[in-house]
């Protein structure tokens, strides 16, 4: 097989292959599919979820169908040939039959003539006539050309409300099978989507219904495309495409689009409850999960029987996974057209955008996009890079994959276990007893809490974690592997995945990645799990796919890129780099001997890159003479957002900060300057006065438990006034509906028309009274007696309203805006009180600070800084005996200083944020989206629109999921907030992409970016710093707000507002040559 089908055969998803299955299980021809069912497993589900998707039709249409011919009577009585009053009873039940198959014609007409005694008195191919008559115009009724494509008339949009309906429409459109194929094969991705990260929501109740939805609409209009208007080959894959960005003027007959946005989302969240029916999916809360959604797993017996027995071809395909190519990607030669080959005519999985669009506002947005030609090159050209797998990283990453495995079906561990074993360790607490570590987990929130409880399986996690400590023998290496271990863990099964990819491509002697940017030019590979920006982990599997041996220039290179990976030592001259490699010769061969016995590896900041690298290294010290490598080397941008900044506003002390100029020591020696540690610094100066404050103060604060607490008061809703208008809902209550486990306040917060505007954190104060009061009532009277729960609901609601009535007239509470508001004494935790501990420990460092202080070139918020920095303090342990909110308080408190610190250091960053904040103010105010051009010519356009809550009622109304959709409205706030950051990220992607062409005309072919991340082959990274240097420069002598402030005067015909340079006539951009710390 050539290569060139090799990619076409990985490309093929199990769509196809699924589609056959399911069509020989339809047309019943058993010999085959008996024995495929009964080797893999799957399509007994497949067939479960059929069954439920053609009962849920056949039911609604049923109804559907007769309420229509109820509707017109005698016009569909006329066309039979009958007189009957309520025909409907008579042939709706057979008409749905055929209208959903039309192979069931003579089993409907059989069933008709069953039905009334003037039916088979009749002539049977009169009657035949007639109800195919009655057919034509029940689709013409109910749809265009015999399928429902959304365009329902005003009058039956208004007459078909219930969602049921709608939804039961538009399934009809696809049929069965192919929606359950197309349902399928998008569950069996969820493998990859619960694998991701934590923090990852793809496979939230919201974002995988709306995916599905979105996906069987697509399908619906590709139908319509090519079966109503005719189109096929380019021309219908244009008209797709046009129809994705909403470019109705050029499809006649469209104007809008066939499903509105809810009809899309009940359709995704109706096949979600087929699947979780015939228990192929389970659903799940996360810990400390702020959204509150709900999310999908593979339920544990169909997964058993995914990976026991189902068809491989299957279950590898539908992962959705975007794998390497063993071809080159084609080249883009515009917005379509390149990236993967051609995918099949009906699956468009691969027919991609080169600019990455995910919304349907975002897809809008690319309608006419005109794409550079500098900007293609750049995207064609890091294409080119081919890459082979690490073969020593791939054994050490199966080997912990092994390891794992076994851990999990010897002790039953997973991820959140290894959560909860880095808390643990994290905060010294693994010698304390178990009451006191359960008190811990309860007190500071670290997992979800069941009415205020630990659940079962989280307090088997919290032993099993004390334990495994206690069996340790050697305890140090048991925290530095239970840290490599939790860094696998994060990924779940997606680390299982990566294994997978890389065991696969290991039989290829080379293997390119596909890219595509972002809106602003940022460019990410379209691959996932394993890719060139991934994590450590799945970084130290990839190697340039030709080897070249080391020059000097190389080995110096080389050995930096060693320091670098461990870390220690980054941030100093490139000399002492060398030499930290010297010096730990001896503990970098015993890791590459023997990494299962030597912990030296595990302390490095990037441990598997840094593995990887030892590994080579011991190579070289074995063979240097004949020594060849295709590890890729990296140097890395002094805060890249910062470096900008200092360029646009020509500030020179700023620019030696962040190695944009030169720096030199006493002896008059270049040195590195490190922005980061001057902030923390700066950070530690702030922080000891605020501690010394305190310690003067000391005496003004309450304490409790040696914490001390300042004491205000402050103005809160309450929410109690407001119970009255509850009362009256909960009058109209019916019991039945609070059987099967209800409870009247979740059906109240339901059913309520509130009167006022009330926010969510109001709406949840209120919803919080109600729950406590209902809980307590069903306590002291029988549950079963729902009549009495209900009385003595009421009562004790109208009485808590009649107390803040007299509260109200006692002055207790006043009303502002008509909502009520009281005052509260409130114990703040005075923060500065903890700072000992921080400085004590040595925890402000530049790596404390780092995360926080680079976000700050890009615009991101105080809050945005302070739950960055809870992270770092968390993995520290220093604040392990404070509650969640708390913990985020100090945080919060210490970011504020690092502002201040930040600002002390340099104030550039404000000065610029301010400035571009005062355009963007100024051109939402005339209602219009904000967009520039870059200096290569690409028109970046924010998207940001306000959104409505649609509200998709699921298992018969029993619940409502919520959605954010766009509307047209634009979100001044949002494209205000986003200027700062969008437009410098917009400036380091020309920079990049600059680069990549300069490289390119010096005949560099292998590359890797991270955005302010540059990494080639050894001998190469003196010529890719040169070129780094050369493009910064060449970018940032066109005077960049010159240009964008006369861009606005001319479009937007705003007022030129002063550039707040900082030392203009004083910074020569030509010294940055000599700045050899600038990208390192």
């Amino acid at each position: 097989m050539d290569l060139i089908a090799e990619q076409k055969e990985l490309q093929a998803s199990s769509y196809g292959l699924l589609k056959e299955r399911i069509e020989q299980l339809s047309s019943k021809k058993d010999t085959h599919v008996q024995s495929f069912a009964k080797a893999s497993g799957l399509l007994s589900y497949v067939k479960r979820l059929i069954a439920q998707v053609d009962g849920f039709m056949e039911q609604f249409l049923q109804e559907v169908v007769s309420k229509t011919i109820r509707e017109d009577n005698d016009r569909y009585a006329r066309l039979l040939g009958v007189e009957y009053k309520n025909i409907h009873d008579a042939v709706a039940k057979s008409l749905t039959l055929m209208l959903l198959d039309k192979t069931k014609f003579a089993e409907g007409l059989e069933e008709v003539i069953k039905s009334k005694q003037a039916f088979s008195q009749m002539n049977v191919k009169t009657l035949e006539q007639n109800i195919q008559n009655m057919l034509d115009l029940l689709r013409k009724e109910l749809s265009i050309g015999g399928d429902f494509y959304g365009f329902l008339s005003k009058k039956k949009k208004e007459f078909f409300t219930e969602s049921s309906h709608r939804i039961a429409l538009a399934l009809w459109t696809l049929g069965s099978n192919e929606m359950v194929n197309m349902l399928t094969v998008h569950l069996l991705s969820l493998q990859e989507k619960d694998n991701a990260d934590e923090e990852n929501s793809a496979n939230s109740k919201q974002t995988f219904g709306a995916e599905i939805g979105e996906a069987l609409h697509q399908r619906v209009a590709w139908r319509f495309l090519r079966d109503e208007l005719g189109l096929q080959n380019e021309e219908l894959k244009k008209a797709f495409r046009a129809y994705e960005q909403s470019d109705f003027e050029n499809i006649e007959a469209l104007s809008n689009p066939l499903w509105s946005h809810e009809l899309e989302l009940q359709v995704g969240q109706k096949m979600l409850e087929f699947a979780c029916t015939v228990e192929m999916l389970s659903e799940y809360t996360k810990p400390n999960d702020e959204t509150n959604f709900n999310y999908f797993k593979l339920n544990r017996d169909f997964l058993k029987i995914l990976k026991a027995k189902a068809d491989k071809q299957i279950v590898l395909g539908a992962s959705m996974t975007y794998k390497p190519m063993v071809v080159e990607p084609r080249e883009w030669k515009g917005l379509y057209g390149g990236g993967f080959l051609e995918d099949e005519p009906e699956q468009r999985h691969f027919d991609l955008t080169c600019i990455k669009a995910s919304s349907k506002k975002d897809k809008e947005a690319l309608k006419g996009k005109e794409i550079p030609q500098t900007v293609l090159d750049a995207l064609n050209h890091v294409q080119k890079t081919a890459f082979k797998i690490n073969e020593k990283m791939l054994e050490v990453l199966q080997s912990y994959h092994g390891q794992i495995s076994n851990l999990k079906k010897k002790n039953h561990v997973d991820f959140p276990y290894y959560r909860i074993l880095r808390e643990l360790l994290g905060s010294g607490l693994e010698d304390a007893s178990k009451a006191l570590v359960y008190e811990h987990f309860k007190k500071t929130k670290f997992i979800k809490l069941y009415d205020k409880a630990l659940s079962k399986a989280d307090k088997a996690r919290i032993d099993k974690a004390i334990k495994a400590f206690e069996k340790s023998e050697n305890k140090e290496q048991f925290k530095l592997d239970s840290e490599i271990y939790y860094e696998i863990a994060k990924y779940k099964d997606g680390f299982n995945s990566i294994v997978k990819i890389a065991q696969e491509m290991q039989k290829y002697k080379q293997f390119y990645f596909v890219w595509r940017m972002d809106f602003r030019g940022r460019i990410y590979p379209q691959q996932t799990l394993l890719h060139p920006q991934a994590g450590d982990l799945a970084k130290s599997l990839l190697l340039f796919a030709k080897e070249k041996p080391l020059n000097q220039e190389g080995k110096k290179w080389f050995l930096v890129h060693g320091a670098n990976c461990y870390g220690e030592v980054d941030k100093e001259v490139f000399e002492k780099r060398v030499a930290w490699v010297e010096e730990h010769h001896e503990h970098i061969m015993a890791s590459a001997k023997d990494y299962k016995k030597e912990m030296f590896w595990q302390t490095a900041g990037d441990p598997f890159k840094f593995l990887a690298w030892c590994f080579e290294y011991a190579r070289y010290v074995e063979n240097p003479d004949t020594f060849t490598t295709g590890i890729p080397v990296a140097i890395d941008g002094s805060n890249n957002g910062f470096q900008h900044i200092t360029a646009l506003l020509r500030d020179k002390e700023g620019a030696k900060m962040v190695n944009v100029l030169p720096s030199y020591d006493e002896e008059d020696k270049l040195k590195m300057s490190d922005f980061y540690a001057e902030v923390a610094m700066e950070l530690q100066k702030l922080m000891k006065k605020e501690k010394e404050l305190f310690l003067t103060q000391k005496g003004n604060y309450v304490e409790e438990k040696g914490l001390f607490y300042s004491t205000s008061t402050e103005e809160v809703f309450a929410p109690e006034y407001h119970l009255g208008e509850v009362v009256e809902t909960l009058e109209e209550v019916n019991v039945e509906e609070c059987k099967n486990n209800s409870h009247f306040t979740t059906l109240l917060m339901k059913k309520m028309q509130w009167k006022l505007d009330y926010t969510q954190k109001e709406l949840e104060s209120i919803k919080k009274i109600l729950k406590k009061e209902e809980q307590k009532i069903r306590k002291e009277v029988t549950e079963e007696d729902l009549e009495e729960v209900k009385y003595s609901f009421s009562e004790r609601i109208m009485a808590l309203s009649n107390r803040a009535n007299r509260d109200l007239k006692n002055s207790r509470i006043v009303l502002k805006k008509e909502k009520a508001m009281k005052e509260e004494e409130k114990n703040s935790l005075v923060a500065s009180s903890l700072y000992e501990a921080f400085l004590e420990e040595g925890l402000i460092n530049r790596s404390f600070v780092k995360g926080p202080v680079m976000t700050e070139s890009y615009g991101s918020s105080t809050e945005g800084k302070a739950k960055a920095l809870l992270e770092k303090i968390e993995s520290k342990g220093v604040l392990s005996h404070l509650d969640e909110a708390n913990r985020m308080l100090v945080s919060r408190e210490i970011t504020k200083l690092l502002e201040k610190a930040l600002s002390s250091v340099s104030l550039s960053p404000e000065k610029y944020k301010k400035w571009i904040k005062r355009y963007a103010t100024e051109i939402v105010k005339k209602e219009k989206a904000i967009f520039w051009k870059t200096p290569l010519g690409l028109e970046v356009k924010q998207v940001e629109f306000l959104s409505d809550k649609i509200k998709v009622s699921t298992e018969q109304g029993t619940r409502d999921v919520t959605f954010k959709v766009y509307n047209n409205k634009m979100d001044k706030a949002g494209h205000s907030k986003g200027i700062a950051p969008n437009y410098i990220h917009s400036l380091d992607a020309s920079h990049l992409m600059m680069t990549v062409n300069a490289l390119n005309e010096k005949g560099i072919c292998d590359m890797v970016t991270v955005h302010d991340s540059f990494a080639t082959h050894a001998n190469e990274v003196g010529i890719l710093s040169t070129s780094l240097k050369e493009a910064f420069i060449e970018l940032h002598k066109k005077a960049l707000l010159s240009e964008l402030t006369l861009f606005f005067e001319d479009v937007f015909k705003i007022k030129l507002k002063k550039i707040p340079y900082v030392d203009k006539e004083g910074f020569d951009l030509e010294e940055i040559l000599k700045s050899d710390y600038f990208f390192a």
